[in-house]
């Protein structure tokens, strides 16, 4: 929408407000406290959209969510990562007109159901992950997540531009929390195990290690199964590496 003052709008008007609405950066509180336009979850300012493109191609958009306060430090937050495949590392800044904005946000339904993302990097200056940001990221190998101290996933967020709205819940539904490695950093395992949906996760261990705990070389003549160094099976009742990478 670019009106600068939210229009009138009937009960019904939209089918879902799960959807990502756009306004002009400075009308953002206006539609947040406005009784219809505010039941959208996530509502962000139009400032500048970009696109980040890093070395292997893999393609996330951003949208500017830069607070109008004088002196406020450029911000984006990730809103679009259909795109992106196999490992993703969310970066720490991207750079409009030749300017660092530091990536602070992950919007509702940023990654959802995208099937071809295996391994996601969240860096450490995210402070808000939106609702069914990863749902339906079915074949998630592993999330390394570079923050210290686990966001409070559970609960309202109160940022700008309401990146999340309501519990934690469906940020991670659909992804195989038995299989699903998470890694934090060394020292944050037991405060990560106790917080709310990343304590949902079976396996989580610290960065730089794998879930290997040995291993064992199996006589050929018998069935065996094989894992990855993320300690997921990749291959079951087999006597043979054949079709596995190297």
């Amino acid at each position: 929408c670019n009106g600068a003052t939210p229009a009138t709008v009937g009960t019904g008007a939209f089918p879902s407000y799960s959807l990502i609405l756009n306004v002009p950066n400075d009308a953002v509180a206006s539609y947040t406290e406005d009784a219809s336009w505010g039941q959208f979850t996530t509502i962000l300012g139009i400032v500048t959209s970009i696109t980040d493109e890093n070395a292997d191609d893999n393609i996330a958009d951003y949208v500017e969510t830069t607070s109008s306060e004088e002196g406020a430090k450029p911000t984006v937050a990730l809103v679009d990562g259909s795109d992106v495949h196999d490992a993703f590392a969310i970066p720490e800044t991207v750079l409009i007109n030749n300017i660092a904005h530091a990536v602070t946000a992950i919007g509702a339904n940023a990654f959802k159901n995208n099937t071809n993302l295996k391994e996601v990097t969240i860096s450490s200056n995210i402070t808000s992950i939106g609702e069914s940001a990863f749902e339906g990221c079915k074949n998630l190998a592993s999330i390394t997540v570079d923050i210290v101290v686990p966001l409070d996933l559970s609960a309202p967020a109160t940022t700008r531009g309401k990146i999340t709205r309501s519990g934690g819940s469906s940020i991670f539904e659909g992804v195989d929390k038995k299989t699903c490695i998470l890694y934090v950093p060394s020292g944050s395992v037991d405060a990560y195990k106790a917080a709310p949906v990343w304590g949902d996760f079976e396996n989580i261990l610290p960065i730089g290690t794998t879930a290997i705990n040995g291993v064992i070389v199996s006589d050929n003549d018998k069935l065996f199964d094989v894992y990855n160094m993320q300690g997921r099976k990749v291959k079951e009742n087999t006597t043979t590496l054949k079709g596995l990478p190297s």
